[in-house]
């Protein structure tokens, strides 16, 4: 088949995750491109990078350039939301991969409905995102779920883990405002002298700032045992998952599907999250606290003490558990799912 793969955000290439941080819709959209070309599909991947000015919008300001595309593929996959207007034209299959459940962009769509009649399926990451659609929005019952893709081979191969090793992993606002006092607590209980808190996180990749977060930041930089640092290449982090033991994220973000959990299990490195979102779905062997909101004192106290009996436990069996299950989401695997469904329909 003729794909056409297309994202109107950040600008990258095929390399760009293997070399610089990426979003995580990117990075699956690239992956997914990856593995259907492996199944001998001729793939496009339009973005912004097709364009010597470097739109903000490929598909607004260069219609020319998505019409050419769009008239010589079979099928058609967008990893963000386009004017249906200019899909009108279109009588071919139409694919919408969300990545969030309630991102602008997504609700764009669910609440257009005539935006929502032009696409042969909407594909969710999650059943958890899924179900949210449903009972949110008056959709066609249209919605299968895909998952998120990584790619597997990064996170396999020794690595010596350091074991006193904690590491955050993850934009600012899924978390990092609890990182001090939780950190702190978590050393105090721990009665380990030598465990410190790797931190990488920026709003860089987005190009913005948050005052109340630089805030946090410059509270973490004063903390003895934490170490801080900016967002990641995918190749990079999956180093930092497989020499770190314990990925612990105390987000109330409602994560539509959570690939840094994912990450970190392929590495073996155990995710201690909250239960909010996906997370129970996609989280098997990780430690799901109890609760949804870390500013609960009591989910607070629990996560901590989870983290403290942790670090006490020998986990080598866990981690190997970890690794092999999450096989299910490399991007060969996800890009054959997503060839079964073109036949399907």
């Amino acid at each position: 088949m003729k794909i056409l793969l297309v994202d109107n955000g950040l600008e990258f290439d095929l390399n760009t995750p293997y070399i610089k941080p990426l979003g995580g819709s990117e990075i699956s959209l690239i992956l997914l491109a990856k593995g259907l070309a492996n199944l001998n599909h001729q793939i496009v991947l339009l973005n912004n990078c097709n364009h010597k000015d470097q739109s903000n919008n490929i598909i607004q300001d260069h219609i020319s350039l998505f019409d050419q595309y769009a008239n010589i593929s079979d099928v058609i996959l967008l990893n963000r939301y386009i004017p249906p207007s200019i899909m009108n034209f279109l009588t071919k299959k139409i694919y919408y991969w969300c990545h969030d459940a309630f991102d602008q962009n997504n609700i764009k769509w669910m609440m257009n409905k005539n935006a929502t009649k032009l696409l042969t399926n909407i594909l969710c990451v999650s059943e958890w995102q899924k179900q949210t659609f449903l009972n949110y929005f008056n959709i066609p019952d249209n919605l299968l779920v895909l998952g998120n893709p990584i790619d597997y081979s990064l996170y396999q191969g020794y690595t010596e883990r350091n074991l006193n090793k904690l590491v955050f992993t993850s934009i600012p606002y899924k978390g990092l405002d609890v990182l001090p006092d939780l950190f702190n607590e978590i050393k105090i209980k721990s009665k380990n002298e030598n465990l410190h808190l790797d931190i990488y996180s920026s709003f860089d990749l987005y190009q913005s700032e948050n005052e109340d977060f630089n805030n946090v930041f410059r509270q973490l930089s004063n903390i003895k045992d934490v170490n801080l640092f900016d967002l990641l290449s995918m190749k990079d982090l999956a180093y930092v998952f497989k020499s770190a033991n314990l990925s612990i994220n105390p987000n109330t973000y409602m994560e539509s599907f959570g690939r840094v959990y994912i990450e970190a299990m392929a590495s073996g490195c155990i995710p201690v999250c909250m239960n909010n979102g996906a997370n129970k779905e996609i989280v098997e062997d990780g430690e799901i606290i109890p609760y949804a909101n870390i500013n609960n004192i009591e989910a607070f106290n629990y996560f901590v003490n989870k983290v403290v009996e942790l670090l006490d436990e020998d986990l080598y069996n866990k981690r190997i558990k970890m690794e092999r299950e999450m096989m299910k989401w490399d991007y060969n695997l996800i890009a054959k799912r997503f060839e079964d469904i073109l036949w399907e329909f």
